[in-house]
């Protein structure tokens, strides 16, 4: 009858477990819940402490169990509760077997204690084994107390090392300049999103690999050879890198990463990009240079033209004047030619060195686009090629701060030059539209919106290293050129606030990117 009592005990214990498992992500009152499953431990303990013998079994330190697993859940409160609860079911039982009452169908030399005890001996165990639920109930508040209490803190501590985490993260992510860090062995370890922008890739695609994968050019060992020789412990320098094809003016820190300790645990690389800065320096010490050489330049371009007219005119007048013969003819046509074309060189030289001050008004850049286009159209230079003009513009009006006339004679410049560049047929393609990806607002203006003017041909192209003297007086590849066009054209985009670019990285023709100021 026993070990049926037994069985019956432990299946229903089980099936109890269960029954709390599915209802426990149903109970809205936990605390309630929490109560409920103790009072039925504590049951559970009674009835296996009854069933073997009561006040003699060895099961009763299953109480003080019951009393910290309640501390664990339900705190001091708790344990004190589940103290209470199991003396006074314990005493509640040993009354019962005392008096010869039973509570389950089974023998009584199954269930009552083997030992006669007197009154004072009954009276003084039942004591002892109250006052150990309350001692346990104690210790077990006092310990998971502070166990609370040391838990709250560790959160509040991880809590606090997570902000700051954050912070420290976030300050990473807003400098302007690109941080790199790495390990010992020259592992990427962070890759902010300014150094995301200033090399073009992804910190997820950086991180993990090797400090030489994405900057062959700066070894890793051999700079981490030259912090340990340095006196200040910095590296600093400038490079020149190709990234995506564009040419990037790059100045770069190095210094070692360092433990709490002192002890260096890798290297740390601040860069920043300083090719808007160095584009602007050299546009300065172009624009320093050039008024100097201007002004003199231009004072003896008007002492020369004086002369020139004289000498052009008085030839002229012999030539209408005396007859001559063909060979004589010739000459003087030559000398005619040759002077008109010195005075053109002049006119567009004075045009470079004093340009005048641009009329500046609200223009619709499509319709100057237009226009030049037309007048390009009916040029003698344009009618012995089959030169296709294609011109691309969104839906959206576009106006822009202008001088029309000065803003016609840079399409015109750059017209020329595409024709010229074209043998026999080819293809002109200018497109209007808005800077969305606002490359200019460093080197132009913060907050400002640009309208781009896209100018490309599939003629013969510049060579690689003309492109830098493009822009430059009187530098000229084409027989015959003054070289002065593109410098007019660059002057002329500067004195209205923009700029102009030459795509680098296309292969067939040549591009142009012009960047002003959208009217407001």
């Amino acid at each position: 009858p026993l070990l049926s009592v037994l069985y019956i005990l432990i299946i229903f214990t089980y099936l109890l477990t269960i029954i709390y498992s599915i209802l426990l992500n149903r109970i809205k009152n936990v605390v309630a819940f929490a109560y409920i499953q103790i009072i039925g431990d504590l049951i559970f303990d009674t009835v296996l402490v009854y069933l073997t013998r009561g006040i003699e079994s060895p099961f009763i330190f299953l109480y003080s169990l019951t009393i910290i697993m309640a501390g664990i859940v339900l705190f001091r409160m708790g344990s004190f509760v589940a103290a209470s609860l199991s003396s006074l079911l314990f005493v509640s039982m040993c009354i019962f077997q005392i008096n010869k009452i039973k509570l389950l169908p089974i023998p009584d030399y199954y269930v009552n204690p083997i030992t006669p005890y007197s009154f004072w001996e009954l009276f003084l165990k039942i004591f002892l084994s109250i006052a150990a639920f309350y001692l346990v109930a104690f210790f077990a508040g006092v310990l998971l107390e502070n166990l609370k209490k040391t838990h709250q803190e560790l959160e509040e501590k991880e809590g606090t090392l997570k902000k700051l985490e954050r912070l420290n993260e976030n300050i990473l992510q807003s400098l302007s300049n690109g941080i790199i860090t790495t390990d010992l062995n020259g592992k990427i370890i962070s890759f902010n999103a300014a150094a995301e922008k200033i090399f073009g890739i992804d910190s997820y695609a950086a991180i993990g690999k090797h400090w030489n994968e994405i900057l062959p050019t700066i070894p890793y060992i051999e700079s981490l050879k030259r912090l340990s020789h340095s006196s200040s412990g910095i590296i600093s320098e400038e490079i020149e890198l190709l990234i995506n094809g564009a040419k990037k003016n790059i100045s770069f820190s190095l210094f070692p990463l360092k433990d709490e300790d002192g002890n260096n645990t890798g290297m740390i690389g601040n860069f920043e990009d300083i090719t808007e800065v160095k584009r602007m320096e050299e546009s300065l010490k172009r624009a320093d240079r050039l008024a100097a050489i201007g002004e003199v330049a231009a004072g003896m371009a008007h002492e020369i033209r004086n002369p020139l007219a004289s000498i052009s005119g008085s030839i002229q007048m012999l030539k209408d004047t005396i007859k001559t013969d063909g060979k004589n003819k010739k000459l003087m046509d030559i000398s005619i030619k040759e002077s008109e074309r010195l005075d053109h060189i002049i006119n567009n030289f004075l045009q470079y060195a004093r340009p005048g001050q641009p009329k500046f008004e609200k223009c619709d850049a499509a319709k100057i686009i237009e226009d030049v286009i037309t007048l390009v159209k009916n040029s003698p230079k344009f009618t012995n090629k089959k030169i296709n003009f294609n011109f691309k513009q969104n839906n959206e009006k576009i106006f822009i701060n202008a001088d029309s006339k000065q803003l016609e004679q840079v399409l015109w410049n750059l017209s020329i030059n595409s024709i010229e560049a074209i043998e026999k047929e080819g293809n002109v393609e200018i497109s209007l539209s808005k800077d969305e990806n606002n490359t200019n607002s460093h080197s132009l203006g913060k907050n400002r919106s640009f309208a781009k003017i896209t100018f490309s041909d599939d003629g013969e192209g510049i060579k690689k290293e003309d492109m830098g003297k493009i822009f430059s007086p009187f530098y000229t590849t084409k027989e015959g050129g003054t070289g002065l066009g593109l410098a007019i054209v660059y002057r002329i985009i500067e004195e209205h606030f923009g700029r102009i670019e030459i795509d680098e990285t296309n292969e067939k023709g040549t591009k142009f990117f012009i960047y002003l100021p959208i009217a407001e």
